[in-house]
C-alpha cells in the first residue's frame, strides 16, 4: 500500500473516531544539532491547520527547546483523472450528459494543471481520448457521444473502471489521481468478468480514489457505488443534487488534509555524541488541557563537533636515563570551555608512581594495570582560557622512549574529545659578568635565571662558546661544580673546536628544582693579551628536553688591559628584557662592575620617546628592574640604558 493512501486511511479512521490527537509525521536530524519535526493536529476528527506556535511545547531529555513553527500555505492539487461516461442510460442519458459537461467546464485545466482521459462504455469499452490537458478536445469528444441502443446497451461498468484505474496510474502525472464515473452504478454485461472486488482491490493497491456521480435509475447499483467509493477514499453524489459536480471537483483540487504538515525546527542543546534522546511534543488546547506525543532518536556521533579538551604532559616524553623523575599533566582551556568532571588515564610505560600531588583542582589518582587514572573535578564556572596543572607525579623505574599519551576514559556529558597538545615552556639560562686579569683563571657563574615548567627543572643541556684567541675552557674541569644544587651533577661534557671558537657542551641533571638557582661556574683560562671586554656566548639551552630556552651571554672584563680606556666604560651588561614578547610587564636584569647612576628610556620604532623611568642608582653586581608596559600598544620598541659613559640599546617586542 502506498504511504499516501495509508496516511489517508489513518485520517479517515481518525475522523470516524472523532478523537483529538497530535501526530508526529517525521523527525529529521540530518543537519544536527538542528532538529526538524513534522506535526499535525486533529480535533474531533478534523485536521487543524495552521497550528499556533505559541501553543507548542517541545522538550528534549526534559529540557525545554525553543522551536520555530512553519505551516506552509496549502498548495492546490494538480489532479490526473480518468472520466468514465456510461452510454446505456436510455432516457437518463441527457441528465448524465449535462452533469459531465458541467464537470468538464468546472475543471481548471490551465489554472490547476489538471489532465484527464475520457472513457465511454456500454456493452463494450472505448477510450475516447488519451490523458490530455486539452479541455476543448475533451468537450468535443463528450459532445460526440450518444446513447447505446439495444442490443449493445449492456453496462461493462467494472471492466471500464478497472481499465481507467490502470490508465490513470500509468499515464497520470498529477499530484492526485482519481477516476470520476458518470453512471447508474449497474453492471449487467456478460462479456467481461471484472467484479466489484477487482475494482476495489486495484484502486487500493494503486492509491486511486473513485468518485461516482450517480444518475439514479435503479436501486441495484446505488449501494455498490457508495461502498466502493468510500473504500478508496472517494465518495458518491447524486446527479440531481445541487452543486454535485462542484463537490467532486473541490475534493480533487483542494489540499489533502493528509498532506498538511507544519514544520517545527530548533537546535538541540546537547552534543553530537551518538546517544539516544527522548523528545516530548505537546500542544496546548486550553489551560490544563495539552495533547502530548513522544518519540526517541539517536543523535549522530560527530567527534569533530565535540568539545576539544586539550591535555598536555610536561615534559612531553620521559626524560632519558632518569630512573626517578617528575612529570606534570594538565589541560589547556580554549574558547571559554568549562569542562565537566572527567577522568584521564596515563599509560606509564613501565614506570611506577612513587608520589602524586594535586594541581589547581581537586583530583584523585590510582594505578590500574599499567595506567594511572586521574579523576578530575574542575570548578563549574569561572574558568578562563589558559593552561592548568592537574597533578604532578614522581615516577620511578626505567623510562620508555614513547611520548606520554593520556586517554579520556570518562565524561558524564559525553561531549568531550581529547586532544594532545604541547605545553609551551619558557626558560632563561644566563652567564654572569666577572672581573678578571690576563693570564689568569676565571670562573664565569652559570644560572637558571627564570623558568615556567610545572614539573620543575630536572635536566639541562647547554652549549657555551668562547673565542680561542683570548681564552680557553679548562680541558679537565670545564665546569666548577662547587655551586651545583644538592644532588645535581655534570652527567656529560665535551669540548670541540669550531673555527676560531671553542665549544663546551654540558648535560646537567638532578632532583627537581622549583626556583631559579646557580648552576656552578664555567672555568676559563685567559690568554696573555685579550680585549678589555671578552664575551662568552651561551648559544643553546634546553630544560627537560623542552624547546630552546632564552640564553643570556656572559662577559669577562679584563682589569689591566692596555687596549682600552677603563675609565671610559661603565662595565654595564644588561640581559635581554624578559619575557619576550611582553604583555603586561618586563624585567630588566643588569650586571654592573661599579655603583653608578642609570636612566632607562623606551622609544617606539619611529624613535619617539614613549616611556622614561626616573633616574636610579644601581650598585655593583646584579640588579633587577621591573617595568609595566601595559599602557603601550603592540609593536617593536627599544630600551636604552644611559650611564655617564655610554648608552646601551636592546630591542623589546610587545604583543597584546
Amino acid at each position: 500500500m502506498r504511504p499516501f493512501f495509508f496516511t489517508l486511511l489513518i485520517l479517515l479512521s481518525l475522523t470516524a473516531s472523532g478523537q483529538d490527537a497530535l501526530f508526529l509525521g517525521g523527525l529529521d536530524v540530518s543537519a544536527y544539532p538542528e532538529l526538524q519535526l513534522s506535526l499535525r493536529l486533529a480535533r474531533d476528527g478534523n485536521v487543524v491547520y495552521p497550528l499556533d506556535p505559541n501553543r507548542l511545547i517541545v522538550r528534549e531529555n526534559g529540557r525545554l527547546l525553543a522551536m520555530t513553527l512553519t505551516c506552509p500555505a496549502p498548495m492546490t492539487e494538480h489532479p490526473s483523472l480518468a472520466i468514465g461516461f456510461e452510454r446505456s442510460l436510455d432516457d437518463n442519458f441527457p441528465k448524465e450528459m449535462s452533469a459531465a459537461r458541467a464537470f468538464l467546464s468546472r475543471m481548471g485545466f490551465v489554472d490547476d494543471g489538471a489532465e484527464a482521459s475520457l472513457w465511454s462504455f456500454a456493452t463494450t469499452v472505448d477510450r475516447e481520448v488519451a490523458m490530455t490537458r486539452d479541455s476543448a478536445r475533451l468537450r468535443s469528444a463528450l459532445d460526440g457521444l450518444s446513447a447505446a441502443t439495444w442490443p449493445l446497451n449492456g453496462t461493462a461498468l467494472y471492466e471500464t473502471m478497472h481499465r481507467a484505474i490502470e490508465d490513470v496510474n500509468a499515464a497520470g502525472s498529477g499530484t492526485r489521481k482519481a477516476i470520476v464515473f458518470f453512471t447508474d452504478g449497474y453492471d449487467n454485461t456478460s462479456w467481461y468478468d471484472r467484479s466489484w472486488d477487482d475494482v476495489r482491490g486495484r484502486a487500493v493497491i494503486d492509491g486511486i480514489r473513485i468518485y461516482v456521480v450517480l444518475v439514479k435509475n435503479r436501486v441495484e447499483g446505488e449501494d455498490a457505488m457508495r461502498t466502493l467509493t468510500a473504500a478508496t477514499g472517494g465518495f458518491m453524489v447524486y446527479e440531481s443534487d445541487a452543486r454535485a459536480v462542484d463537490s467532486v471537483y473541490r475534493a480533487l483540487i483542494e489540499p489533502d488534509p493528509a498532506r498538511l504538515w507544519c514544520e517545527a525546527t530548533g537546535r538541540s542543546p546537547f552534543c553530537a555524541n551518538g546517544e539516544m534522546r527522548e523528545l516530548e511534543i505537546g500542544y496546548v488546547l486550553a489551560p490544563g488541557d495539552t495533547l502530548w506525543t513522544a518519540t526517541s532518536y539517536q543523535a549522530p556521533y560527530l567527534p569533530n563537533d565535540l568539545l576539544p579538551l586539550a591535555v598536555w604532559c610536561s615534559p612531553a616524553a620521559p626524560l632519558r636515563d632518569d630512573t626517578v623523575q617528575t612529570m606534570a599533566i594538565g589541560v589547556r582551556l580554549d574558547a571559554g570551555l568549562q569542562p565537566p568532571p572527567f577522568s584521564v588515564a596515563l599509560p606509564l610505560g613501565g614506570m611506577r608512581v612513587a608520589a602524586m600531588e594535586a594541581g589547581v583542582w581537586p583530583v584523585s589518582g590510582r594505578p590500574v594495570g599499567g595506567d594511572y587514572i586521574f579523576e578530575v573535578d574542575p570548578p563549574a564556572t569561572g574558568l578562563t582560557d589558559g593552561y592548568y596543572t592537574i597533578a604532578r607525579l614522581v615516577l620511578e623505574g626505567s623510562p620508555a622512549a614513547e611520548p606520554w599519551q593520556p586517554l579520556l576514559i570518562a565524561d558524564p556529558t559525553g561531549c568531550l574529545r581529547l586532544e594532545s597538545v604541547v605545553r609551551p615552556a619558557t626558560a632563561r639560562a644566563a652567564l654572569d659578568t666577572v672581573l678578571t686579569a690576563r693570564r689568569s683563571e676565571a670562573l664565569l657563574p652559570l644560572r637558571i635565571a627564570a623558568y615556567d615548567l610545572p614539573e620543575g627543572v630536572q635536566h639541562i643541556d647547554l652549549e657555551i662558546r668562547v673565542d680561542t684567541a683570548h681564552a680557553l675552557f679548562d680541558a679537565i674541569t670545564p665546569l666548577s661544580s662547587a655551586a651545583l644544587p644538592a644532588g645535581w651533577s655534570v652527567r656529560a661534557s665535551g669540548l670541540r673546536r669550531e673555527g676560531r671558537e671553542q665549544l663546551l657542551s654540558l648535560s646537567l641533571g638532578g632532583p627537581r628544582l622549583d626556583q631559579p638557582i646557580a648552576l656552578g661556574a664555567a672555568l676559563l683560562r685567559v690568554r696573555g693579551d685579550p680585549a678589555y671586554l671578552l664575551p662568552v656566548r651561551l648559544t643553546a639551552a634546553q630544560f627537560n628536553s623542552h624547546a630552546d630556552a632564552v640564553c643570556e651571554n656572559g662577559l669577562l672584563v679584563i682589569r689591566d688591559s692596555c687596549r682600552n680606556n677603563v675609565v671610559a666604560l661603565s662595565g654595564l651588561s644588561p640581559a635581554p628584557p624578559w619575557p619576550q614578547p611582553a604583555r603586561e610587564s618586563v624585567t630588566l636584569r643588569l650586571s654592573s662592575l661599579q655603583t653608578q647612576m642609570l636612566r632607562i628610556i623606551v622609544t617606539d620604532d619611529l624613535g619617539r620617546t614613549v616611556l622614561v623611568l626616573p633616574p636610579r642608582t644601581i650598585v655593583e653586581g646584579l640588579t633587577d628592574i621591573r617595568i609595566a608596559v601595559s599602557p603601550l600598544e603592540s609593536g617593536s620598541y627599544s630600551v636604552h640604558y644611559v650611564t655617564a659613559h655610554e648608552v646601551i640599546t636592546q630591542p623589546l617586542l610587545i604583543v597584546r
